[in-house]
C-alpha cells in the first residue's frame, strides 16, 4: 500500500475538477490506500485527466470503463471490492 499525501500544486491543479472540500476528501482516502474510481457523465469532464494525474502521483485509480472493457476487465470478475469513488458530471 501506498500513501500520498496531496502537496499545494495538486490541489491547485484537482480545484478545477472538484470542490475544496472534496478534495480533502479524496486526500484523506490517499492516506488509506484504497483504490480511487472515477465514474461519471460518458462526455468530457476531465475524467481521463484527473485519473492521468493522480496515476502521476502513485496513485490507485481507475475510470469505470476500464473494469468494464478495459484492462482491469478481469480485476472484480469474481471478488467484491471497495473503492472510493469520484464522480464528474460536469462537462467541461
Amino acid at each position: 500500500m501506498k500513501i500520498i499525501i496531496l502537496q499545494n500544486e495538486d490541489v491547485i491543479f484537482l480545484e478545477k475538477y472538484l470542490p475544496k472540500e472534496q478534495i480533502m476528501q479524496l486526500a484523506a482516502n490517499l492516506l488509506t490506500g484504497i483504490p480511487i474510481l472515477i465514474t461519471g457523465k460518458r462526455v468530457a469532464t476531465g475524467k481521463s485527466t484527473v485519473c492521468d494525474y493522480l496515476r502521476k502521483i502513485g496513485a490507485d485509480v481507475r475510470e469505470d470503463w476500464e473494469i468494464e472493457e478495459g484492462s482491469y476487465k478481469n480485476e472484480c470478475n469474481n471478488e467484491n471490492r471497495v473503492y472510493f469513488n469520484i464522480v464528474l458530471n460536469k462537462e467541461l
